[in-house]
């Protein structure tokens, strides 16, 4: 009895993709990516600063948002783009999982 435990001690969570965050997190990442050139660039701590902050904001909103479980067979351009129009928010594929 006490080998099934691990087994009844795991839950079931499903693991939902926001577009509107992975899209919004991507670009501030990669805004602050830019920032972050730029203030090394030119040597300065303000813009290496908020660059470094855009940066790990945007990284954390995208994870948040299931970026690690937005897995597709396909390239759907126009589903993603109706997606993050409206809002949707769709199951995510998690480790282990299969595919259809």
């Amino acid at each position: 009895m006490t080998e099934n435990v691990p087994y009844l001690a795991r839950r079931h969570r499903s693991h939902l993709v926001r577009p509107r965050w992975v899209w919004g997190g991507l670009i501030l990442a990669l805004l602050g990516a830019c920032l972050l050139g730029w203030g090394i660039a030119v040597l300065s701590w303000t813009g290496s600063i908020a660059g470094t902050v855009m940066l790990v904001v945007g990284g954390a909103a995208s994870v948040g948002g299931g970026v690690m479980y937005d897995a597709r067979p396909h390239l759907a351009v126009g589903e993603e783009m109706r997606q993050l129009r409206d809002g949707d928010v769709h199951e995510g594929i998690g480790p282990g999982d299969m595919m259809n």
